[in-house]
């Protein structure tokens, strides 16, 4: 069974389980030990650094789970790229659930510390998102070598300045750099109500020429989270 058959199974354990509900990825974890139908999905994330990310984002765990579905189902992740990364939180999980060859973070304060870039593996790139100075730094340290051949990213994550302008600027910048058959998320989608938070102004932009899912638990208050297949 692929993998993606494999996360869907256990993306509809969870579901049936209650994505409420407080024990809900150590039913994940039961499902995967006891390669439940005969599906192997020991791949599946279980450890703290999910709980530690879904309680801190207040994103509930269904639409974690929902988003590493969707990006492991798109086949080997070689290039990962997350704009505002802050302390490194997601990084971690996108290190322990997806390690992709090339994980790079980019934040334009020093929450970041040296010593959890390296514990990741991170090419950390300080700097505003926005400016072309840290644009061509991801364009250098994402470019092709010995090991990778592509210069393209896989999964685009994008969570910092969510003011209008500095996201259409990120969305411009950096989207354009996901291969065809890669996946965008932006953070905090249906927020609304806060000067700082517009990503629910551009999702409507975006959903009307790509692909898109917009994730919102109904029961666990969350900020939610847009995906794009691009």
């Amino acid at each position: 069974m692929s993998r993606c058959q494999a996360t869907e199974a256990v993306s509809q354990c969870i579901k049936h389980a209650g994505h409420n509900d407080d024990h809900l990825w150590e039913d994940a974890a039961w499902f995967a030990d006891h390669r439940h139908d005969g599906i192997d999905v020991s791949w599946f994330p279980r450890d703290r650094a999910v709980n530690s990310w879904v309680k801190k984002h207040r994103l509930s765990r269904w639409e974690m789970c929902e988003v590493l579905r969707e990006v492991s189902a798109i086949g080997t992740i070689q290039c990962v790229l997350e704009i505002g990364c802050h302390v490194g939180d997601s990084l971690r999980i996108w290190r322990e659930c997806l390690d992709p060859y090339l994980l790079v973070g980019v934040q334009d304060t020093d929450e970041l510390s040296e010593r959890t870039a390296f514990d990741l593996a991170v090419v950390a790139i300080r700097g505003r998102s926005q400016e072309q100075s840290t644009y061509e730094r991801v364009l250098e340290v994402i470019g092709p070598d010995g090991c990778r051949q592509s210069s393209e990213i896989d999964f685009l994550y994008i969570d910092g300045d969510h003011t209008l302008n500095a996201l259409r600027q990120d969305w411009a910048l950096y989207s354009r750099l996901v291969r065809p058959g890669g996946i965008a998320v932006l953070h905090d989608a249906v927020i609304r109500g806060n000067d700082t938070v517009d990503v629910y102004k551009l999702w409507p932009e975006i959903a009307s020429q790509y692909r898109t899912k917009l994730l919102h638990d109904p029961i666990v208050p969350s900020t939610g989270v847009g995906i794009v297949f691009l």
